[in-house]
């Protein structure tokens, strides 16, 4: 008996966010669509676990943009999701603990500037510039990836570090730590981060608030998957692609590891872009040019994140939700470089009691591994110091603890396939941008979303790539 061939109108490869929120794209505008994800769970980095009661998410401090009418708000918007989430407003977004000050930010670009002036009144003329300008090149760079006009700004600060534009408007070195804060959460310190994207990112929480998504950002995860289902869309999970198709110098469908051959007018790849064409694409259809900038292209760092459940109601104590600790004013050493350690605290159970049983806390430690993957070996030695240098912020923490559990590059690249467990797909260097024209058009019909699409890690460029795609494919 013949077997019926499956052909679609989209295959996505990798259930990630920006896979799933193309699928969602898609389907929602009536397109047929399948994805494939490896593991038996969806969301990649945008997923959440659970043991002895606890709740984390594996990846997530905050999510920006949220706020109504912010671009992340208009893309739950556009695909009926925000019924079926609730969205918790982070206040204050962050706590940053700096050894001569601290500052809890607020959730509004105008209050925020008020509290930097206040601290650090010599800069006021310096701090109403720089914000001005990065509030420029925030919008701008949103317009020109939505398909409106570019800004000079953007062209102007396409190829600097965030160092330099600091240095245009900003003296104290204290102010520019705090403002390279964000730097954290882009895997680089701000003289090797492109100033775009370290301003972006910042710009982004200050004028779309930082939530959390109640239950833990699974929910959020299961709402898209719940829109491609009911959209007669196929999600298949523990079935990994082994080929991408190509006929005629164009993508036609992929063949999986278990051998099931599907066709698809369009592929589009939410995977680590290295392993998409070294391994699943014929090294003789790739077109040599774009195959030699792919491989030219340096992957971000990963993390150290250690995942506590503690026996105290954290609620007790004075906290933020989410903690930044710097152990110097240095910008460059706030990605741990040196010996002077700096790290991110989130306690999520602050915000949302759904998380952890009554009277109990989740905690969160977190840790780039800026391009120092070696010491990722000894995770639960580096776990251990963590906790140590918590004890500042959370007394006696460490005689709480009744659930463990540490994650580093080798568990991330278990889990998402990402090389050296990369937690931000590729480094935002100045000039990154220039890499989106190197990773589009690899061949026709085949497309990347989510951070290995170039337009920077986190989930609003992954949601920027998966509409942009859509958009090109509708």
């Amino acid at each position: 008996m013949r077997l019926k061939k499956e052909c679609y109108d989209a295959i996505i490869i990798g259930a990630g966010i920006g896979g799933l929120l193309t699928a969602a794209f898609l389907a929602k505008r009536g397109l047929s669509v399948i994805i494939f994800e490896k593991e038996n769970e969806l969301g990649g980095y945008c997923r959440s676990f659970s043991n002895n009661g606890y709740t984390f998410d594996a990846c997530i401090d905050s999510i920006g943009g949220l706020h109504k009418g912010g671009f992340l708000y208009k893309v739950m918007e556009e695909l009926s999701i925000l019924d079926k989430i609730q969205l918790i407003d982070i206040k204050p977004m962050r706590r940053n603990i700096f050894p001569n000050f601290s500052i809890d930010i607020a959730s509004s670009m105008g209050q925020h500037k008020e509290q930097l002036k206040s601290l650090f009144p010599k800069e006021s003329d310096g701090i109403d510039g720089l914000f001005c300008l990065m509030d420029d090149i925030f919008e701008s760079l949103i317009l020109s990836v939505s398909g409106g006009a570019n800004s000079s700004h953007v062209y102007r600060w396409a190829n600097s570090s965030f160092k330099e534009l600091l240095d245009c408007f900003i003296t104290n070195p204290s102010l520019q730590a705090q403002l390279s804060s964000y730097c954290n959460f882009l895997g680089l310190p701000a003289s090797k981060v492109s100033a775009i994207a370290a301003a972006s990112a910042l710009m982004h929480y200050l004028k779309g608030g930082a939530f959390r998504i109640r239950g833990g950002v699974q929910k959020l995860i299961n709402a898209i998957t719940e829109i491609i289902v009911h959209n007669k869309g196929k999600v298949i999970l523990g079935e990994e692609v082994a080929k991408v198709n190509i006929a005629q110098n164009k993508a036609v469908g992929v063949t999986t590891v278990k051998g099931r051959t599907v066709k698809g007018e369009q592929t589009i790849s939410g995977i680590d872009a290295n392993h998409l064409t070294g391994s699943l694409i014929s090294s003789e259809v790739l077109p040599f040019k774009k195959a030699q900038a792919i491989k030219k292209l340096n992957v971000s760092s990963s993390l150290i994140v250690v995942y506590l459940g503690v026996d105290y109601d954290m609620r007790k104590l004075n906290l933020a939700p989410s903690i930044g600790y710097f152990a110097c004013d240095d910008i460059d050493a706030v990605l741990n470089a040196d010996d002077r350690l700096s790290f991110g605290i989130s306690i999520p159970s602050l915000v949302d009691d759904t998380l952890a049983p009554e009277g109990h806390s989740t905690v969160l430690i977190h840790m780039p591994c800026y391009q120092n993957k070696q010491s990722c070996y000894n995770k639960n030695a580096i776990a251990d110091v963590l906790i140590e240098h918590a004890e500042r912020i959370i007394p006696n923490i460490h005689r709480r603890i009744v659930f463990r559990s540490v994650a580093d590059y080798k568990t991330f690249h278990k889990y998402t396939g990402n090389k050296d467990g990369a937690a931000y797909g590729w480094e935002q260097k100045p000039g990154f941008l220039s890499n989106v024209s190197s990773l589009s058009n690899i061949v026709k019909n085949l497309y990347i979303v989510g951070h290995w699409a170039g337009y920077g890690g986190g989930v609003m460029p992954s949601a920027i790539s998966a509409m942009k795609v859509a958009n090109n494919i509708t």
